[in-house]
């Protein structure tokens, strides 16, 4: 889908997440010292917002400008400081070997295109800082929440490790837990998702 199609999800209230964050995600930076953080599709800023929260240095990215409206609403509530930025992924280029943590989180799009960013992601950097992606895994789709409804644009955490080339991997598996969201709705479905950590080599 294009930004003209996740503005009109967004106006609809169909992609309306709560501003709490992914516990995946925060699990996975519970443990780091602040610093400066990308979050790469931040949607409406509920992983941003958390990182905000315990003292990190935010810009996060979204081309979805209904979206970012949501976000930069639920911060200004919060007082909480945060780098907004409407750009498309595949034509924007982060600056190099300036973050400490970069996020991705939940982005499907085609591999071909998906690998572009995990390019940018890793370039944005710098050395000994953390890469966190989450996603659905392919099997999800079948055996999950039934998400994303393509397998085109689905992949696993093995396909994401061997796509890194200037991190080290420290964790790639396969997570079974209840949905963040919306588990009342469906019990005792799982969500299936896929998680990369990786480390930032010294280039």
């Amino acid at each position: 889908m294009n930004d003209q199609d996740w503005n009109q999800r967004y106006l609809d209230g169909r992609a309306d997440w709560p501003p709490d964050p992914s516990q995946r995600l925060a699990e996975a930076v519970r443990h780091l010292t602040p610093g400066s953080a990308l979050d790469l599709a931040c949607g409406t800023g509920r992983n941003a917002l958390h990182l905000a929260r315990r003292g990190w240095s935010v810009t996060a990215i979204d081309f979805a400008e209904e979206a970012l409206k949501i976000a930069r609403e639920r911060a200004h509530r919060e007082e909480l400081a945060i780098d907004w930025r409407r750009e498309d992924l595949l034509a924007w280029t982060p600056p190099e070997a300036v973050y400490d943590l970069v996020l991705i989180c939940y982005l499907h799009i085609p591999w071909d295109s998906y690998r572009q960013v995990l390019t940018k992601a890793e370039q944005a950097l710098r050395s000994g800082g953390h890469l966190v992606i989450l996603g659905h895994d392919l099997n999800n789709i079948t055996e999950g929440t039934g998400k994303p409804k393509y397998t085109e644009v689905a992949y696993t955490a093995d396909d994401i490790a061997g796509a890194l080339t200037r991190c080290k991997v420290v964790q790639a598996y396969r997570d079974h837990r209840v949905p963040d969201h919306n588990a009342a709705d469906r019990p005792g479905i799982f969500q299936i998702d896929c998680v990369v950590k990786a480390v930032a080599l010294q280039l």
